[in-house]
């Protein structure tokens, strides 16, 4: 742990220090570092280094599992000799769309990065789920296109997105923010109808054959996005409640608020598979990382809310990390995704195999 308190006082001071111009270049230059130097951090790392280390070649094996951008990163890495380089690769891409997107939409870089960095489901979710994570960060960089309303750059993205993980397609939707109809009253209209349909959708999906497939992820522990998700559905509520004054800030409030609308009530339809429908409603759910800043805005005294808020930001990094820790520890999850964190220095060959 004390490297994790290490890293986020190193975050702090990179806020505190660096004039604005340079602050958020270097908190996500400080997240690259760490993403990308890691070794066996994230529960899905050890089966990608089986294939980035060319123990399952996906020139033999299972090919078309992976999504095609995937492919040509791995197979860069082999003919480098490098396992790391898809890792490397990932995070430079997560990293750099969710600093641009940042840089261009937020009203407070500082906020915004500590939001990412400290949500449970944002950025340390990003070293478990790497490939969705780099097409997430897609997704959040393409709602310039749709506040500029340019609908072939936006579909641009989803397709770029979707060469690094399939579900990016449910992202498309999200470009319907731009249409008339979609206001406060609209937004709590579909929300409200997305707790019913839920059990509609669900025992739908249960009477068609072949459904039995679902059943692994209804047995896997989601004791985690229970609550993340519990959580981001009182900030919607909240989000109901200021609806009117956030949209009044102007820039990207509006699209951002319906968009994370929408991703709880896509959470909402599968509230009964909520490991299925966390993965969809991640796409919608990150751009909160854009709306919390807002929400110093309509307060006179901005730092006396900003403070507060970024405290609580770094206690949820915590949490997050002693919750999993916990759940490996009383064998509700195969292992601890974060502790210890270790290199690729502590493991050479992930740089060039032995």
């Amino acid at each position: 742990m004390l490297f994790y308190v290490t890293f986020i006082i190193i975050i702090i001071a990179l806020g505190f220090i660096l004039n604005p111009r340079l602050r958020l270049w270097g908190i996500f230059a400080a997240l690259f570092i760490l993403s990308a130097m890691r070794y066996e951090v994230g529960t899905d790392y050890m089966t990608y280094f089986t294939v980035t280390s060319g123990k399952i070649d996906i020139t033999t094996n299972n090919y078309m599992l992976f999504e095609p951008l995937n492919v040509w990163l791995i197979k860069i890495g082999y003919l480098l000799n490098s396992p790391q380089f898809y890792f490397i690769m990932a995070s430079l891409l997560t990293m750099m769309f969710f600093y641009k997107g940042i840089k261009l939409h937020s009203r407070d870089y500082f906020l915004s990065a500590l939001c990412f960095i400290g949500f449970p489901m944002f950025y340390l979710e990003s070293l478990n789920i790497v490939r969705q994570f780099v097409a997430i960060s897609i997704i959040f960089y393409s709602i310039t296109y749709i506040n500029e309303r340019s609908p072939g750059k936006f579909l641009a993205c989803v397709f770029i997105a979707c060469m690094f993980h399939v579900t990016a397609f449910v992202a498309i939707i999200m470009y319907a923010v731009n249409l008339p109809i979609f206001n406060r009253k609209f937004n709590l209209i579909i929300f409200l109808l997305a707790i019913p349909a839920g059990k509609v959708f669900y025992a739908l999906l249960s009477s068609l054959s072949g459904f039995s497939k679902v059943s692994y992820y209804l047995n896997q522990n989601s004791d985690g996005y229970f609550f993340v998700f519990l959580a981001m559905i009182l900030l919607n509520v909240v989000h109901f409640i200021f609806y009117e004054k956030l949209v009044n800030e102007g820039g990207i409030a509006k699209n951002a608020l319906d968009i994370f609308n929408l991703g709880c009530c896509i959470f909402l339809l599968f509230n009964d598979i909520p490991v299925i429908g966390g993965r969809a409603a991640f796409y919608f759910l990150i751009f909160l990382v854009l709306i919390i800043p807002y929400y110093t805005y309509l307060f006179k005294q901005n730092l006396i809310i900003r403070f507060p808020v970024a405290v609580v930001l770094v206690v949820l990094f915590f949490v997050r990390i002693w919750y999993s820790s916990h759940l490996h520890e009383t064998g509700r999850m195969r292992l601890d995704p974060y502790m210890p964190y270790k290199t690729v220095f502590h493991n050479p060959s992930a740089i060039r195999p032995i």
